[in-house]
């Protein structure tokens, strides 16, 4: 994957997304919105509290052997702002879906466009926090796989 296509993939799949659930979805029932957006706060706050424990274990073995091999490799420097991004974005999903909640409870029930609105721009955000949360798990996986055939080229 080229380099400029690995950062903004997870911007991309959410606009397409964000656009295909607004197209799906207008002239379809939507699902009901609140059970969704209460769930997702409680996701967009695990995964804080998750990438930042990612984040703070970095940090705390900043000297290892390891983290010197991805500093080399380059790798340890994208991995730092992929987890930065998912942070964001997961608190971005955690605010928007808090928003989802009370404009969904003060919309009158016949409201559907505003809610076709919301619910394509949450798909949006969603799908963003996803692929930047895997792009957290994947650069640090290729980090993995870069130091397993480092050691095992020099155990032959």
């Amino acid at each position: 994957m080229s380099v400029l296509l690995e950062k903004h993939h997870p911007y991309l799949f959410g606009a397409a997304l964000a656009v295909g659930s607004y197209i799906f979805f207008k002239d379809r029932t939507l699902p009901t919105l609140q059970p969704l957006f209460s769930m997702t706060v409680d996701l967009g706050a695990i995964a804080i509290g998750f990438l930042g424990t990612a984040k703070g274990i970095l940090l705390s073995i900043d000297s290892s052997k390891v983290i010197q091999d991805m500093r080399t490799l380059g790798s340890y420097e994208r991995l730092t702002s992929y987890i930065i991004n998912a942070v964001r974005f997961a608190f971005v999903l955690a605010g928007c879906s808090l928003l989802g909640v009370l404009a969904d409870a003060s919309l009158p029930k016949e409201a559907t466009q505003p809610r076709l609105w919301m619910f394509a721009a949450w798909s949006g955000v969603v799908t963003t926090m996803a692929f930047t949360c895997y792009q957290v798990v994947n650069t640090f996986f290729d980090a993995l796989k870069s130091k397993s055939r480092a050691s095992s080229a020099v155990a032959v």
